[in-house]
């Protein structure tokens, strides 16, 4: 169904935008979820593994999004980037690190907005020091505002870490 507002120029087959009024957020948008505290299931690749066995070949590709799209992966990407560094292996250390990335993203600071759009898309929205993954609202001097994909700082999640833990080390 078209949009009445959105009418073309008499005979002209084209739209005159000027006349067009901004669309509202409902006439766009199909919903909007708000994870205050982030997603509350971990990525658990022998759980998803079975779940798309079950399914028609056809119908995995979209169930394999909409679960990934469901549960916190981070750590486990991170362990996959550290796997092609062939002469490392991860050790204690590595794995609480990777566990207290989790436990940040699952709580208050994992916080974000998925917004689903009438089109079938969807956009996870990031608010300023959240450690979410997603799409953050940036301005600029070119322009007044901007998209941008941001993901979280490693690096000063390791330092964090690294501070609340040196205690603990030299026990």
């Amino acid at each position: 169904m078209t949009n009445p507002r959105l009418c073309p120029l008499q005979g002209s087959g084209r739209y005159d935008y000027k006349k067009v009024p901004a669309l509202t957020v409902r006439e766009v948008n199909d919903r909007i979820e708000v994870f205050a505290i982030g997603l509350q299931r971990r990525f658990n690749p022998d759980e998803e593994w079975k779940a798309l066995e079950r399914l028609p070949k056809r119908q995995r590709r979209k169930a394999n999004t909409e679960y990934m799209r469901s549960v916190e992966s981070l750590a486990d990407a991170i362990e996959g980037i550290a796997e092609y560094n062939p002469g490392w292996k991860p050790d204690k250390t590595f794995r609480d690190f990777c566990e207290y990335v989790t436990q940040r993203r699952m709580g208050k600071d994992g916080r974000f907005y998925r917004v689903h759009f009438k089109t079938g898309a969807t956009v996870d929205l990031v608010p300023p020091g959240s450690l979410a993954s997603g799409m953050e609202l940036v301005k600029d001097g070119r322009r007044k505002a901007g998209w941008r994909f941001v993901s979280p700082d490693i690096d000063r999640l390791w330092r964090e870490y690294a501070a609340q833990h040196a205690g603990n080390r030299n026990k």
